[in-house]
Formats: C-alpha cells, structure tokens, sequence
C-alpha cells in the first residue's frame, strides 16, 4: 500500500504590493507607463522583463500593451519581424492639454 503523504494547504502569496489579491488592470496600465518614461523604444520582450520588475506577470503584459497602444497612450511599429513600443512625453504632455 502506497499512501501518499496528505498536501499541505496552499498559503496565501504576497504580492510586491503588500496584499493577497492580484494587481487591477489599471495598475497594471499604469505600471507599465512608468516603463515608457524615459522616452526609449523597447521590444515586447524588454517589456516582459521590465514589467515583470514592476510586479506586472508576464503573461498578461502582451494584453496590457495593447490596451495601451489602443487607447493611445503608447505608440508601436512593426519594424521587420518584430514589433516595438514607445511613448514620448511631449505626447503625454499634448494629451493631458486636451
């Protein structure tokens, strides 16, 4: 007879926050926005990594980046194989005028 030893309960994981619950897609928004600060032109790869530091999961940086490319916040460009990403702050400064 093979028992198996009875699992220990799950705990709870703390975020970087400070909570238990997952980060809202606002602050996720606006997490990677920090990212664009400095007016650099990054690879969705570099971005998954920088975004990651921030406390953002990497699986979900894809969707947040579009959501921000959508909504205007940031800019892309397909440029040979690969798509990259950037966000100057003179468009950032224009935006909150309007």
């Amino acid at each position: 007879k093979n028992r198996m030893p009875p699992k220990a309960p799950k705990a709870d994981v703390k975020k970087p926050s400070g909570g238990v619950r997952g980060v809202s897609a606002e602050e996720k928004s606006r997490r990677m926005l920090e990212i664009f600060k400095s007016a650099e032109v990054y690879s969705m790869k570099e971005l998954e990594k920088l975004g990651a530091k921030k406390g953002v999961l990497s699986q979900v940086i894809p969707d947040v980046v579009k959501g921000l490319v959508d909504d205007g916040l940031v800019d892309m460009d397909k440029i040979g194989g690969g798509n990259f990403f950037w966000a100057l702050p003179s468009k950032q400064g224009q935006r909150k005028k309007a």
